[in-house]
């Protein structure tokens, strides 16, 4: 992803898909995009629309890290340049999407059709009881940072690894693959990798301006690298803004230490 970036700058088509998911009030140059609560979306979302399953980082040094991370970016950006940061206490990485905002599913429950959007009766406490599950079966998996990068989409990325095993055999491949058959019917969109969203450039770049950037932001990556931090559990998130996990959350505990 990084050397896409520097390379051939960022992805038109991948920023200008994401900018409408966020408001920059008051406009101008400067002003922060806000991200839109689901409800503001067209048409709107219905309350509990969006869920997953979640991580949150909860590692002090990490997170200022991360901070030091974003203020390069930001530094480095034109003064035209929208970006939005990603609050550290909403800094998590996703582990599976039981319904995503481009390809929602109603969850399993009654089999009454709700209103476009709305999970069926009983598809939370369903989606819950699966997370608690599969957390009560499984070790707590002990996450790495390994850089952060500029993604050619525009989104600035914690990029983790997997103490003990890797993408194909540790704890969270094995948690992604136990959510997709406990929950069949899922979406098909799911995470491919262990990342953690800091920011998103919503502004189309020139291609020096992106290269700048992108290397604003790898040389912060130093004091990154290498920290860890271990979830203190699997979070269901019923999601009310994009890209934030604010919203109604269930913690499901860990079974084995």
């Amino acid at each position: 992803m990084a050397a896409k970036t520097l390379a051939t700058g960022l992805d038109a088509g991948a920023v200008t898909a994401t900018a409408p998911y966020y408001e920059r009030r008051g406009g101008g140059e400067g002003v922060s995009p806000s991200p839109l609560a689901y409800a503001a979306f067209t048409p709107p979302l219905a309350p509990a629309a969006v869920r997953l399953l979640v991580f949150f980082l909860k590692d002090d040094a990490l997170h200022a890290a991360c901070d030091a991370a974003v203020d390069a970016l930001r530094a480095a950006l034109p003064a035209r340049a929208a970006f939005h940061a990603s609050l550290p206490s909403g800094r998590h990485m996703t582990v599976f999407q039981t319904s995503h905002p481009q390809c929602l599913w109603p969850g399993v429950g009654t089999s009454s059709v709700p209103p476009p959007g709305a999970p069926t009766a009983g598809a939370v406490s369903a989606e819950v009881a699966a997370a608690r599950a599969l957390a009560a079966a499984t070790r707590p998996p002990r996450l790495i940072a390994h850089s952060i990068v500029l993604a050619p989409s525009g989104t600035l990325v914690l990029l983790l690894t997997e103490g003990g095993g890797g993408e194909a055999g540790g704890v969270v491949a094995s948690l992604r693959a136990a959510a997709a058959a406990a929950l069949p019917g899922c979406p098909v969109r799911q995470p491919a990798i262990m990342h953690v969203t800091l920011g998103r450039v919503l502004t189309e770049l020139r291609v020096e301006e992106a290269r700048e950037a992108a290397a604003a932001a790898a040389r912060a990556v130093a004091a990154a690298r290498g920290l860890g931090f271990t979830p203190a559990a699997l979070t269901h998130v019923c999601e009310a803004t994009f890209a934030t996990v604010q919203g109604p959350r269930v913690d499901a505990p860990w079974g084995h230490g």
